[in-house]
Parts: C-alpha cells; sequence; structure tokens
C-alpha cells in the first residue's frame, strides 16, 4: 500500500514540477527542461524508495514531508521561471531597440540585426539563421518559443510583411518596439497586482506552524497529538495537503490571468 501512495505522490511531482527554460536557443531550452524535470522526478522517487526500504514506518512521514518539499520546490520553480522569463523579455525588447536604431540610422537590415544580437543573446540564433540562408522570419517565430521572447513572433510578422512588400523595415520595426513597450508595462502593472495575491496565499499556507506555537505557549503538546494520535495523523495529514493545495490554486489562478494579459 505504501508503494502505491509513493507511485501517486511521483505523479504529483511529475505534474507539479516544471522547471523552467531559459536559454537562448530552443533547442536547448527544451533540452535542459527535460533533463531537469528527470533528475528532479528520479530524486524524488529514489528517496521514497530509500525510506520505504530501511524503515516503513517511516513512509507516512515522508510522503507528509513530500507533498510539502514538491509544493514548495514547485512555487520555487515558477519564481526562478518568472525572473527568467522578465530578464529575457527585457533583454528582447532592449535587442529591439537597438535594431530600430540601427535601421533609423541607415545601417542595412542584415547587419543591423548582428549589431543588435551583440546586445541581445536571443538574437544570436537568427543571425546563424542568416548567415546560412534560411528564412529570417521563421528563425524569429522560432526563437519566439523561449520564454520571454513572444516580442519576436511580432517582429516576425512585420519583417516578413517588409520582405513581400517591399515598405521600408525601419518604420515597422518602430511600431513593433512600441507595441512591445506597452506589453511590458502591462506585464509590469499585473505582475505588481498579483503579488500581493500571492504573498497572502503562502502566508495562509504558514499559518498552522503559528497555530502550532500558540499551543505550546498554553501549555500543551500538538506535536505529541499529531504525531502519536491517529486523530493527529488524520488532522496533519489534511492540513498539510490542505495548505498546498490552496498555495497551487492561487498560483494557478495568478498564471491564469497572467496567461490572459499576455494574449
Amino acid at each position: 500500500m505504501s508503494a502505491v501512495f509513493s507511485a501517486i505522490f511521483a505523479g504529483l511531482a511529475a505534474f507539479l514540477l516544471a522547471p523552467a527554460s531559459g536559454e537562448t536557443r530552443i533547442r536547448q531550452c527544451q533540452a535542459r527542461r527535460g533533463r531537469s524535470l528527470n533528475m528532479r522526478l528520479v530524486g524524488f522517487v529514489a528517496v521514497n524508495l530509500i525510506v520505504f526500504l530501511l524503515a516503513p514506518k517511516a513512509v507516512y512521514w515522508a510522503l507528509i514531508l513530500s507533498v510539502a518539499y514538491t509544493c514548495f520546490t514547485w512555487v520555487l520553480a515558477l519564481n526562478r521561471q518568472a525572473t527568467r522569463r522578465r530578464a529575457a523579455s527585457k533583454q528582447v525588447l532592449h535587442g529591439c531597440n537597438v535594431l530600430v536604431g540601427q535601421l533609423k540610422t541607415g545601417t542595412i537590415p542584415a547587419r543591423a540585426i548582428r549589431v543588435a544580437a551583440q546586445e541581445c543573446p536571443q538574437l544570436e540564433s537568427i543571425v546563424l539563421a542568416q548567415a546560412v540562408g534560411a528564412n529570417v522570419a521563421d528563425a524569429m517565430r522560432r526563437a519566439a518559443e523561449c520564454d520571454g521572447a513572444k516580442g519576436f513572433a511580432r517582429l516576425a510578422g512585420a519583417w516578413q510583411l517588409c520582405q513581400r512588400t517591399g515598405a521600408p523595415v525601419a518604420p515597422a520595426v518602430e511600431q513593433v518596439v512600441a507595441g512591445l513597450r506597452r506589453t511590458e508595462r502591462t506585464d509590469q502593472t499585473v505582475a505588481t497586482e498579483l503579488s500581493s495575491a500571492k504573498a497572502t496565499g503562502r502566508l495562509l499556507a504558514c499559518l498552522p506552524v503559528v497555530g502550532l506555537a500558540f499551543g505550546f505557549a498554553a501549555g500543551g503538546n500538538p506535536i505529541k497529538f499529531l504525531a502519536g494520535t491517529t486523530a493527529g495523523n488524520v488532522c496533519l495529514t489534511l492540513s498539510v495537503l490542505l495548505a498546498c493545495a490552496g498555495v497551487v490554486w492561487t498560483e494557478k489562478l495568478a498564471m491564469r490571468v497572467e496567461r490572459r494579459a499576455n494574449s
């Protein structure tokens, strides 16, 4: 039965632990995402199996701690992913600013992209595609698949339109940059508004610890009750599950709002 529970929570970890992609090239992003997920999942399952083999009675506690650890790690992964996404988005905006500046001074598009790539690493794959004669707009769309690089999708549309119609590239890219600036301001506003809701959800998840402190202050021993009685085990299990579920629910709601704001 304990092995069944271990398998269930391993599946929960596989669902929740979504590591962030963070590098500039799309294949590297996908490969590192898969390797990170596999390493975390293997470590999670290995710890549960070791505990089960060495101390079967400790499996209950291992599962409780695993749920809390999974939730905590998932929140940390989300924070790291959001930080990398914001940094990448700012880099993309900066690179587009450099690009439009070069174009407005009369630099040819091919040279302008190479200069902008020196300031924006996300443009390196586009420079490589350009060097081998590949379609630049398609390379921009592929680069847009990385976190924080969605601005390249707009740039690709403007670039392709100018290639087909022969229109000047600089005004079109300038319009794209103006749109990216508005999107950046909107994203910052949404992130600021959601930060208080996220902080509240995480604070509520920590309140049971404060309750334990109050129990000790009143002369009781809540740890003995939670660890030594069946009713206490049930209460502890429910409290951990509900606290983690509340955090996950709050984060999912925030993610939904962010996706709608970015769409």
